[in-house]
């Protein structure tokens, strides 16, 4: 975990990394406990719930990454999709396939065009959209520190 952290900080101190993140996926870790890691469904128990929460918030104070909370849903073409992703980077473009399986549902996209049109579509939705993306550091960081609450809540409830 140590070296992800490191390797986390490394990348968003270096390659002006942008975060934006759905704020269902922060209520469903708080409520149910699940978390996507890296297209693997985790159960984590309250506990392990509050730790995370505090993991991210430690990551994003302590780094200069931009970034904005999705808060609600930015296009009803997504809306039923449980676990939207998009990565766009560099060297590589996926997008996570609703397939009804949840593992080995990512699409690698490295055509200049599809990729583009990804990129133009982020643009939009970072710059553009401010009646679903919370945009201020300030205003997200309070969001997570929420939910860390709500999961300590949980946790003393269980």
């Amino acid at each position: 975990i140590r070296r992800l952290h490191n390797l986390a900080q490394n990348v968003f101190r270096q390659s002006g990394t942008r975060i934006m993140i759905y704020e269902s996926a922060l209520s469903d870790l708080v409520v149910s406990g699940e978390l996507d890691f890296f297209n693997y469904r985790l159960f984590l128990s309250p506990e392990q719930r509050i730790c995370c929460l505090e993991h991210i918030l430690t990551v994003l104070e302590t780094t200069d990454a931009p970034i904005r909370l999705v808060d609600g849903g930015f296009s009803s073409d997504f809306q039923y999709i449980t676990n939207p992703c998009l990565i766009l980077s560099d060297s590589v473009c996926y997008v996570r396939l609703e397939n009804k399986r949840y593992c080995d549902n990512i699409l690698t996209l490295n055509d200049k065009s599809v990729k583009m049109m990804f990129e133009r579509f982020y643009e939009k939705i970072w710059d553009e959209r401010q009646d679903v993306v919370i945009g201020t550091r300030s205003e997200v960081l309070a969001r997570i520190r929420h939910y860390k609450t709500s999961a300590a809540l949980i946790a003393k409830m269980e």
